[in-house]
């Protein structure tokens, strides 16, 4: 198996707007790669008075023999040129800008290597752009020292544009637009830098857990509500509000073992009222008041993480699990935050048939089949008209045809001329009826990813800006 970059698409998402509608599901429409095919143009009144810009995008496995693209993962490759930055998340298929603003996603960024490696280190200092970027606690750091620094580039060469290195003139000069940047070629990052792998060294290591279990933190009393609470032990570097990895109490109370979440903001939900940590120092502002008193003489444990990074103006010292493999120079490298996509391969879930009595579909011995090009995200129904026939629909799509249990059926995805899905015949037994009703839902083989860019109040022009991100596939 192997994959090219034209494997792979980059599709806008149904809606592209600053509206609470921002996002949702893929389209097919592909995210250009000219200037402000993502981000639109920042205006002057954005500028002087700052603003917050939102944008999906999708990464699709385009492979035209389906291979399942696999441990995909993602990355911003350079700060922005400008006085603004950029911060990468990872979404869903479904979400919009407004669903952002109920439930922060954990916003990943890039920064300069602020201190060279020699390798062996447990620990990294990064000098980021601004300290709103996180690095997720048992996630992945991207350590690539894939830079050229003090290069020249001949007349008309802009930033963004690919390039390609003439070793007679010293000098990089503008190519056609390509994603390859194997040394000669590269990509023109403005002021002497270019984005260019000649072998300077490329590693993904993964950051400390840092996970703590069931530390105690105080006792019930069989009476308060809202017991002393000490502050948690392990806290230097703050306590992770990652949304998968949030901090857990537990406690006894009327025998039954209730249970608590601390939310990002230090907030509690679940079996209480009220109570509040601080995030940044671990100590309690407020206990946790329990909806019922915690039991007499039993302890009040919470299971937590320690940040595996902290910050010092907007340097981040970064705490790893394994040591650095390579030397690298801080001149010339470049350290991100990265989201794991997984396997980019499509699915099919939420499968359930409706009111038939004796009629059986075999989805062991022949499930539903599903290509990277033709499948969406999409809720589908197929609904029978008779004993042997039915029509299919999705909710967004509408009706894709009608179908027989005699012969098998792949409605075309007119878009792509690949079958939304296929259903073989083969699939069907017993007897079915009219109303009978299978419902199913398919996600495509994409990865979605939102992009966000900062712009403080005062920030200057820039109009060579770049957002400049990768992605990696086995």
């Amino acid at each position: 198996m192997s994959f090219a970059a034209s494997d792979f698409q980059r599709y806008h998402p149904e809606a592209v707007t600053n509206l609470p509608g921002n996002g949702g599901r893929m389209s097919r429409t592909p995210v250009s790669t000219a200037k402000h095919g993502l981000f639109p143009r920042v205006t002057r009144s954005q500028r002087d008075a700052g603003d917050v810009i939102l944008r999906k995008l999708f990464l699709a496995n385009a492979h035209p023999d389906n291979e399942v693209a696999a441990d995909v993962l993602a990355y911003l490759e350079a700060p922005s040129r400008g006085g603004d930055h950029f911060l990468l998340a990872r979404g869903t298929m479904r979400n919009v800008q407004a669903d952002l603003e109920l439930s922060q996603p954990d916003w990943l960024g890039v920064g300069r290597l602020n201190a060279s490696l020699s390798g062996g280190e447990l620990s990294l200092d990064v000098l980021m752009e601004s300290s709103d970027a996180v690095f997720l606690n048992g996630g992945l750091v991207h350590i690539a020292s894939t830079y050229k620094t003090g290069q020249s580039a001949a007349q008309g060469v802009k930033p963004g544009d690919s390039v390609q290195y003439d070793d007679a003139a010293d000098i990089w000069n503008i190519i056609p637009r390509e994603d390859d940047i194997a040394f000669p070629k590269g990509v023109w990052l403005g002021g002497g830098l270019v984005l260019t792998d000649d072998d300077g060294g490329e590693e993904w290591l993964r950051l400390a857990e840092n996970l703590h279990e069931g530390e105690t933190i105080g006792s019930g009393d069989g009476v308060e509500n809202a017991p002393p609470l000490a502050a948690l032990s392990f806290a230097a570097s703050g306590v992770c509000g990652q949304q998968d990895k949030l901090p857990v109490v537990t406690a006894v109370c009327g025998g039954v073992e209730r249970m608590v979440t601390i939310q990002p903001d230090g907030s509690c939900a679940g079996y209480c009222a009220a109570g509040s940590l601080n995030m940044a120092d671990g100590s309690w502002t407020e206990p946790i008041a329990w909806t019922t008193a915690p039991d007499q003489g039993l302890d009040i444990r919470i299971t937590y993480r320690e940040d595996c990074f902290a910050y010092a103006g907007n340097v981040a010292t970064l705490t790893l699990a394994e040591q650095v493999a390579e030397a690298h120079d801080a001149a010339s490298t470049y350290c991100a935050g990265v989201v794991e996509g997984g396997d980019l391969e499509p699915s099919i879930d939420s499968f359930s048939d409706f009111g038939t009595q004796s009629g059986e579909f075999d989805d062991v011995a022949h499930p539903i089949e599903l290509t990277a090009l033709g499948c969406e995200e999409e809720d589908w129904s197929l609904a029978f008209t008779s004993a042997t026939a039915f029509i299919v629909s999705g909710a967004r799509i509408g009706a894709v045809g009608v179908g027989s249990v005699a012969e098998d059926f792949a409605p075309l995805n007119p878009v792509t001329a690949s079958p939304y899905f296929t259903i073989r015949a083969a699939a069907w037994s017993g007897v079915w009826a009219s109303g009978d009703t299978i419902t199913f839902t398919t996600h495509p083989a994409a990865l979605p990813l939102w992009f966000k860019e900062v712009v403080p109040p005062g920030t200057e022009e820039e109009p060579y800006n770049l957002l400049t991100w990768g992605y990696w596939v086995d």
